[in-house]
């Protein structure tokens, strides 16, 4: 195997450190259907996601590909509430339990926990 070695990228125009793209890239996303549509969970796109779990209404655990090197990890979670009776997004939470898995629920200003359509998170930190 190779190894390249070098302190930095240029593109013809901006040069950036790789320490910039290494440490300030996520190191993980995905975007899934929380059951909303499909009355299934499946993913639409990730990245060093390997699969997601449905809990139960609005709550989900998401498996990492790589684990993260400590549970002290972000995780920062979104959702696009297009469904009646939702009454828009009051938290997403997500807890980095594992080194490998977060939980993650959605809930709505409404008090009501549900089943969406477009659920998004990215994580951020060193992997192991």
């Amino acid at each position: 195997m190779s190894t390249l070695e070098v302190s930095n990228l240029n593109d013809g125009t901006t040069t950036v450190a790789t320490t910039f793209v290494t440490n300030g890239s996520a190191k993980g996303y995905v975007h899934f259907n929380g059951g909303a549509v499909s009355g299934s969970v499946s993913i639409y796109e990730s990245f060093n996601k390997s699969s997601i779990t449905d809990n139960g209404t609005a709550d989900y655990t998401v498996t990492a590909t790589n684990a993260m090197n400590t549970t002290q990890y972000i995780v920062t979670a979104s959702a696009n509430a297009n469904v009646s009776g939702f009454g828009g997004l009051r938290s997403s939470s997500a807890t980095a339990s594992l080194t490998s898995t977060t939980e993650q629920y959605y809930g709505s200003t409404n008090g009501n926990f549900v089943e969406l359509n477009f659920l998004m998170s990215a994580t951020h930190g060193d992997l192991a």
